[in-house]
């Protein structure tokens, strides 16, 4: 990516923030427990990019988003000459993801986005145990939870998700990369990412070094530490909450795992052919 591409929505280094809006240079948009959170921090922990606080600010969603502008600018620190950076992943649900590509394109047609794919079964579950430990409302057993029509086997039709992104940004400003990738060849991906971002590159230690020095990337979405605070504010409630029982059951039966393998092949296949990699593993 060309500098003057990469900074079209910017300000220019040294401008002040209220002569000139800020515009979202790059998404990370799902998949939803795919390791998004873990990618956000290491792209945000670059010199040169502004991560928004919080990671998940759900903006696009929003029917009114372009009247508010001036509040997502407010989400992202120091946003003067650096990559601005965000990563919603209900950016990329069923009932989203084709109005907020919409929305996108429509605030930044520059705009680069990321999208994580991980094994879809794996993905189910744990999209499934979040959801109940969210104490969201959820199926008590994950077998009705992907009986159709379910959400939970629509967030994981990757092809379908991403398809509208690909039709306005272009193949060519939208990166696949694998859960895999991002846990397991962590220097390789972040390489890849910060070619993709048009980033000068840094290393794998580097970054860790900066978020190491940057407690900032991790507060908004530390869980432990929210859970602490409400325990302090409001102890009695807190002691109700964390007493009650999450009860279900999130056991696949074998013949269920391999009725959403043959639903999800033809999708897989698809993101096969975009990614240039072999998930056939995924299908059987």
């Amino acid at each position: 990516m060309q500098q003057d591409d990469r900074l079209t929505n910017h300000q220019s280094a040294g401008a002040s923030r209220a002569s000139a809006p800020v515009r979202l240079d790059a998404a990370i948009i799902g998949a939803q427990k795919s390791a998004t959170t873990t990618l956000f921090d290491r792209i945000a922990a670059h010199p040169d990019v502004s991560g928004c606080e919080p990671k998940e600010p759900h903006f696009f969603i929003r029917d009114d988003w372009e009247t508010h502008l001036d509040e997502y600018a407010s989400m992202f620190p120091e946003p003067a000459g650096r990559l601005t950076l965000e990563a919603s992943t209900t950016y990329s649900f069923a009932q989203h993801s084709d109005v907020v590509a919409r929305r996108l394109h429509a605030h930044n047609p520059h705009m680069r986005i990321i999208y994580v794919v991980r094994e879809p079964v794996a993905r189910i579950v744990s999209a499934y145990r979040h959801a109940a430990s969210r104490r969201y409302k959820v199926a008590p057993t994950i077998g009705q939870a992907v009986a159709t029509p379910s959400r939970l086997v629509d967030n994981t039709r990757y092809a379908a998700r991403l398809k509208p992104f690909r039709d306005l940004f272009g193949a060519d400003r939208v990166l696949i990369l694998t859960f895999e990738e991002v846990t397991t060849r962590q220097s390789d991906c972040l390489a890849q990412v910060q070619t993709f971002l048009g980033l000068p590159p840094i290393r794998l230690d580097e970054v860790a070094l900066n978020r190491s020095s940057t407690p900032k990337l991790h507060h908004r979405h530390d869980g432990r530490r929210w859970m602490e605070a409400f325990a302090r504010t409001a102890p009695r409630f807190y002691e109700r909450f964390a007493k009650e029982r999450i009860d279900i059951d999130d056991r696949l039966q074998p013949e269920t795992e391999t009725a959403l393998r043959r639903a999800l092949a033809s999708d897989i296949e698809v993101i096969e052919r975009w990614s240039g990699r072999d998930l056939s593993r995924w299908r059987n």
